[in-house]
């Protein structure tokens, strides 16, 4: 699409209202596209065939152009997420970039193409063919339409994804899943994975399912069942101590038993934080209301919303830190 990259696809709904309310758009959209922007005519040309005429918003008879239904509905109420569907569904590899930024980021441009194209030709004979240029070409089309979307952010050089992309993400993985137990395990894995990624931010030493015993002083280790907490924040501070904080991730499953656990180690952490929503938050502060348990003066309550802003944020620190300090 012509003009500023994060505007794209203001642009394109703006030229879908265009076809909406008026005849002249209809009779010519090329030279609508062409003047609006000052392009060429092969230019303005390609763009209607790909992006309007090619993703079916658009349907062309004879030499008029007409919105398609699917384009009225973009058209009268615009929606960044369906439209991130369509790009999907119309231009493959799409999606992949979101998943490459996921595990990297900040995630270079060299890194960016170099994982995509690997990726891309495993997945497609057709790929192997392309040039270099071409490949690159195909690859920027796409990371700028998430752009566009506020899926992906460009900060100091390098990718990532903003708190919508990371939603996106997580939700394409779970939608692959085969039942509802397997798609709970990726929302579960994926949020003790950002909580690994934020902590590692704040240089903690992190461990993913540590044992109670490991978090207990020698003295106090009497526990013989393996009970664990899902990610464990340590840090050795000079005439300080050990720094310690539990994190549960507590969407699905027995709360009972997630609160047992911070419970053991109550005494000996410094906060226990549990990744909840708002109704399972009131509830397991009901329960240790009614206990009266120590682990009320020591939690704290996120929701995995507020666990996407701070990975956004940190992969964001991280990539100015890392063009700041760099040799």
């Amino acid at each position: 699409m012509a003009g500023a990259i994060r505007d794209q696809y203001l642009t394109l709904t703006s030229i879908l209202q265009c076809l909406q309310e008026g005849p002249q758009a209809e009779n010519d959209l090329v030279k609508l596209v062409r003047e609006r922007f000052n392009l060429s005519h092969s230019f303005a040309s390609k763009l209607c065939s790909v992006l309007f005429v090619g993703t079916r918003l658009v349907i062309r008879k004879r030499n008029r152009h007409a919105l398609s239904e699917l384009g009225f509905q973009f058209a009268r109420s615009p929606n960044p997420g369906a439209f991130y569907e369509l790009l999907c569904l119309n231009f493959v590899g799409t999606d992949i970039i979101l998943r490459i930024i996921h595990k990297s980021q900040p995630t270079p441009w060299a890194t960016l193409r170099q994982r995509w194209a690997e990726e891309m030709r495993r997945t497609y004979h057709e790929v192997r063919a392309w040039s270099s240029q071409h490949l690159s070409s195909q690859v920027r089309f796409r990371v700028d339409w998430l752009r566009s979307l506020g899926l992906v952010n460009y900060i100091s050089g390098k990718y990532v994804l903003s708190e919508e992309g990371l939603r996106q993400e997580r939700a394409a993985r779970e939608a692959a899943a085969c039942s509802e137990s397997e798609k709970q395990e990726i929302s579960h894995n994926d949020l003790e994975d950002k909580l690994t990624i934020i902590g590692a931010f704040f240089q903690f030493e992190v461990k993913k399912r540590a044992k109670i015993n490991q978090i207990l002083p020698p003295s106090n280790r009497r526990f013989s069942e393996n009970r664990q907490v899902d990610c464990l924040w340590v840090r050795f501070v000079h005439f300080g101590g050990k720094l310690q904080y539990p994190f549960e991730v507590q969407i699905s499953g027995n709360m009972a038993d997630a609160i047992e656990r911070l419970e053991m180690v109550a005494n000996v952490v410094q906060k226990a934080v549990v990744v909840t929503d708002e109704k399972q938050q009131k509830r397991m502060l009901d329960r240790l209301k009614v206990k009266r348990s120590l682990l009320l003066d020591k939690v704290i309550f996120v929701t995995p919303d507020e666990v996407d802003k701070v990975v956004e944020a940190a992969a964001v620190m991280k990539s100015f830190t890392e063009q700041l300090f760099q040799e």
